[in-house]
């Protein structure tokens, strides 16, 4: 059984999944015991890169076969069913005792679930945690990374929140279909039921802010807006 889950979600997005599943294996830990486990969700992709890269990837993690401390799961959708479906499945299958969650175009800070996890067990009465995100632009007509960088406390983003898989039932999961409002009504149903710890250390960066939305996917398929949309309707 591993101490932590982490759910990442992936559609047609090859490109930084090295990135992302990289700082997980960069990820350093005081107690050298515990154990990660990687569960990748392919969620309908038809990119075959896509396809083989996460292949590739958990046929080198599977098992502890590259690190000992770090295993991977690769599930797969016959049909692109949206973030909230895919991170759905993760959680059901996910084994570890704490769960958290990476988009396959962003990436953890090296200190960041060593933070969330101490943050959790040195307080018994929490089973969440929330973390910062930094927001770094990237300039898509140039394909490089913007200087702006934009540091934040979002303690209602999915991406910044790790809890404990016992404090979550069916009624808890992320609503599929809905478009601005899967993660929010997901972390504030564990806000309402836990009392959280809130870490002040930045613990995750979207290096792409523009995130899977570059694909151009529908607005009906549950995949959320991206921080870039969000920032245009303020």
């Amino acid at each position: 059984m591993p101490d932590i889950s982490i759910v990442m979600p992936v559609w047609n997005n090859y490109k930084p999944l090295d990135r992302a599943i990289e700082s997980i294996m960069n990820q350093w830990f005081k107690n050298d015991k515990l154990s990660l486990e990687i569960i990748m969700i392919d969620d309908g992709s038809t990119d075959r890169l896509t396809k083989r890269k996460l292949k590739e990837w958990n046929r080198r993690l599977k098992n502890g076969q590259e690190l000992l401390h770090i295993s991977t799961l690769l599930l797969t959708h016959l049909q692109n069913k949206g973030i909230s479906c895919a991170r759905n499945s993760g959680i059901s299958k996910s084994s570890g005792e704490y769960i958290c969650y990476l988009d396959c175009d962003d990436v953890y800070y090296p200190h960041a679930l060593e933070t969330y996890y101490e943050s959790l067990t040195k307080y018994s009465d929490s089973e969440v945690c929330f973390g910062g995100i930094d927001f770094i632009g990237w300039d898509a007509a140039k394909g490089e990374q913007m200087q702006e960088v934009i540091s934040g406390f979002v303690p209602n983003a999915a991406m910044c929140v790790m809890h404990s898989r016992d404090c979550i039932t069916d009624d808890d999961l992320f609503y599929p279909g809905l478009i601005e409002r899967e993660t929010e009504m997901f972390t504030n149903n564990l806000i309402l039921k836990h009392t959280p710890v809130r870490v002040i250390n930045i613990g995750k960066a979207i290096i792409s802010a523009t995130g899977q939305s570059i694909q151009k996917r529908l607005p009906n398929n549950g995949q959320g807006i991206t921080y870039e949309g969000y920032r245009k309707k303020e």
